[in-house]
This record gives structure tokens, C-alpha cells and sequence, in this order.
């Protein structure tokens, strides 16, 4: 479906404001506007993924403390805990960010 084209149909929804509070609340998280996000939702997409600064921050540090522990175990000639730290430093990355970057 291009992307480029005119949107000019309009459809019009019922809803408590619970739902609206809700529905708007998850757009917003995802950095969407409702339409945007009811259009992702309506036609089966993926939502994309939207990192926060902070998350993005958290993700650089947590690779500069990687890299000091990796030092760190390699220092003490141990790959058993080498290997540990760089599975959790991994699994961490991927909580914060939910993609693997």
C-alpha cells in the first residue's frame, strides 16, 4: 500500500472515555498520533518500535560497562565469566530497548 497518497475517507468511532484515555495513552508510547496508531492496529501492522532517549542513553552506557568488564574478566584469564558477562550484558540490551541493536 504506497505511503504517498491522500488520505481523505473518515471514520468515526463510540467509545467510553476509558477507552479513549487508554487508546490514546498507547499511542503516545508509541510516539504516534491516534490515527497513525489506529491505522497500525486496524491494518494488522507492527507498530514500529520506538526507543526513548533514555533507553538509547542506557544502551551506549551499558556498552561501556560491557567493555570494562570485559577487560576486567580478561584480565583475571577467565572465559567462563567472559562469557556470562557478555550473555548478560546482552539480555539486559535487549530489555531495554526490546530489538536487538
Amino acid at each position: 500500500m504506497p505511503h504517498n497518497f491522500s488520505r481523505t475517507e473518515l471514520i468515526k468511532i463510540r467509545l467510553n472515555p476509558e477507552e479513549k484515555a487508554l487508546i490514546q495513552q498507547r499511542a503516545a508510547s508509541q510516539n504516534l498520533g491516534l490515527s497513525a496508531y489506529l491505522r497500525h492496529q486496524g491494518l494488522n501492522r507492527h507498530t514500529p518500535l520506538r526507543i526513548t532517549d533514555v533507553a538509547l542513553l542506557t544502551y551506549e552506557e551499558l556498552g561501556r560497562i560491557g567493555k570494562k568488564l570485559e577487560q576486567l574478566a580478561t584480565a583475571t584469564d577467565d572465559p567462563d565469566l567472559l562469557l556470562q558477562l557478555q550473555q548478560l550484558i546482552k539480555q539486559v540490551r535487549l530489555e531495554i530497548t526490546g530489538a536487538n541493536l
